[in-house]
């Protein structure tokens, strides 16, 4: 018995729908800048080819509001020098989830071929009546 083909895994889709969505979450944006802001709390945003969160070191009541224009409209050096910010390149990202997938992928077919050779190992040395 052949172990199933790669497209056939639940594993292989899963991860290309991630794969592609963060293909288009970082060619937008190069083009939009888009943030979920939590008052209070933080800016969580994406533009210039990188995702960021910046810290709010005021407190303010919670309040949860979503934003997404063009980038050109936007001054991103803004956030580096009024808040506290973290970034990450969105290439980092996107390539780091394919070399994991790509890893999680190989380990899984690697198994799968150890399971099916040992099955095949044990039926030879018991051969069915």
């Amino acid at each position: 018995m052949l172990p199933r083909s790669l497209y056939r895994w639940k594993s292989f889709w899963f991860g290309l729908l991630i794969i592609l969505f963060l293909a288009w979450a970082w060619s937008d944006s190069h083009r939009h800048y888009t943030a979920v802001t939590c008052v209070g709390k933080g800016i969580l945003w994406s533009g210039g080819g990188r995702i960021g969160f910046s810290h709010i070191l005021q407190p303010a009541p919670f309040e949860l509001h979503a934003a997404r224009m063009p980038l050109a409209s936007i001054y991103l050096e803004g956030l580096f020098t009024k808040f506290k910010t973290h970034t990450l390149p969105h290439w980092l990202l996107f390539e780091s989830s394919l070399l994991l997938w790509f890893l999680f992928l190989a380990w899984r077919t690697r198994r799968h071929r150890r399971i099916q050779q040992r099955l095949t190992d044990t039926n030879q040395e018991h051969p069915a009546p």
